[in-house]
């Protein structure tokens, strides 16, 4: 099902979550990747990293971003193009409670590295419900070119228009930094490679405890340099960024209501009609 045509209704396969307090420059961000088997089978829909922070050569601009396809070998990015049947949204919330008030939407148009992708929003959602989304098509933006900086004029999600965002949707080196080997030892039940049918998962090792590099139990430090699974460039993902003026990102739908803090929680999330 092509999403850019229908409304259908699409179920959440994968969220990242951040916050960024527009009043100050401080960067948000996180990582994450392959948390369940579905998302391994639909390395599209797995969202690595979502980032939000400061335009480095515009004070009064915010830059989200949202990296999706963990893993995609050095050099391979730009044969590989972001998959039509799903459908990647940036959710933004003005209170800390939620639900999303307002939605920026991406939605392939083709296959392919010739595609276009549909930018819809910032807008309302259709529906403030977890784990469902729902294309506002009503509201639709641009067309956004694979692998090129666009810029746009769009209206901000209280409808005020000659809203200047720019925008890309294409390859990138994935920008981690991270010690994979280390994390799967503390944390083993986050590696899918130990959820396989009759497996039992192996307990948490008693040491190391910490990650190489960081302060142990006993106010230690393990002087072992980290290794970095993702060093050299040896990955790409495919990245959705958007930058657009703060005061546009401040701005709530009629009908919600904002924070006095002027805050805002910004998640991501990736959809697919089945779920899988």
């Amino acid at each position: 099902m092509q999403l850019t045509r229908a409304l259908g209704t699409v179920v959440s396969c994968s969220l990242f979550a951040t916050a960024l307090l527009l009043t100050t420059p401080h960067a948000a961000r996180s990582t994450d990747l392959q948390d369940t088997q579905v998302l391994v089978n639909h390395p599209a829909a797995d969202i690595t990293d979502v980032y939000a922070f400061p335009a480095p050569d515009n004070a009064n601009n915010v830059v989200l971003v949202m990296n999706t396809n963990p893993l995609i070998p050095s050099g391979q990015g730009p044969s590989t193009a972001f998959d039509p049947t799903v459908l990647y949204q940036f959710q933004i919330a003005h209170t800390a409670s939620g639900p999303a008030d307002t939605v920026i939407q991406f939605a392939a148009n083709t296959s392919g590295t010739g595609q276009t992708l549909t930018m819809y929003g910032p807008s309302a959602p259709n529906a403030n419900q977890p784990t469902v989304s729902t294309v506002v098509v009503s509201t639709a933006s641009a067309v956004v070119p694979y692998n090129k900086v666009t810029t746009l004029t769009v209206a901000d999600a209280a409808g005020n228009p000659g809203v200047p965002v720019k925008v890309f949707a294409g390859p990138r080196a994935d920008p981690d930094y991270f010690d994979l080997a280390r994390f799967y030892t503390l944390f083993p039940d986050r590696n899918y490679q130990n959820h396989q049918v009759d497996s039992l998962v192996p307990v948490p090792a008693p040491v190391p405890a910490t990650f190489r590099g960081f302060a142990t139990a006993a106010n230690a430090c393990d002087t072992t340099p980290a290794v970095d699974f993702f060093s050299s460039g040896k990955y790409n993902v495919l990245s959705l960024v958007v930058e657009l003026p703060k005061s546009a990102l401040a701005q709530v739908p009629t009908g919600f209501t904002a924070t006095v803090d002027s805050s805002v929680h910004i998640w991501a999330t990736t959809s697919t009609v089945s779920g899988v």
